[in-house]
């Protein structure tokens, strides 16, 4: 094994809770909750994903893809409904479904 693969096994070793980073045509971003900005690094936001993989939309159901693609800067964005946070290095931490978030006094429980 040479350094560079030592290294890359190192990181994700200490990233055990990540759900990795994305694949080199997919981008990952974390939008703020209810806000169309993107989050700071390690704060909490629904995760966003964009590149040749992502659906086209719902087939026959063109109003619940627009509910979950969204475009920005030119790309089209999956919102996932995840709620989850990404590191400064692009490590991606899933934390819980949005659907499952109950707010309280404009507090998330």
């Amino acid at each position: 094994m040479d350094l560079q693969n030592v290294r890359v096994l190192v990181v994700l070793i200490l990233r055990v809770n990540s759900i990795g980073i994305p694949m080199p045509d997919m981008d990952f971003k974390i939008k703020r909750l209810n806000k169309q900005e993107e989050a700071n690094y390690n704060e909490l936001g629904e995760i966003c994903v964009s590149g040749p993989t992502v659906m086209k939309g719902y087939l026959n159901r063109v109003d619940e893809s627009k509910e979950v693609l969204t475009v920005h800067g030119g790309k089209t964005w999956l919102h996932t409904g995840d709620i989850g946070y990404m590191d400064e290095d692009g490590f991606v931490y899933f934390k819980q479904r949005l659907k499952r978030l109950i707010v309280s006094s404009g507090y998330n429980i």
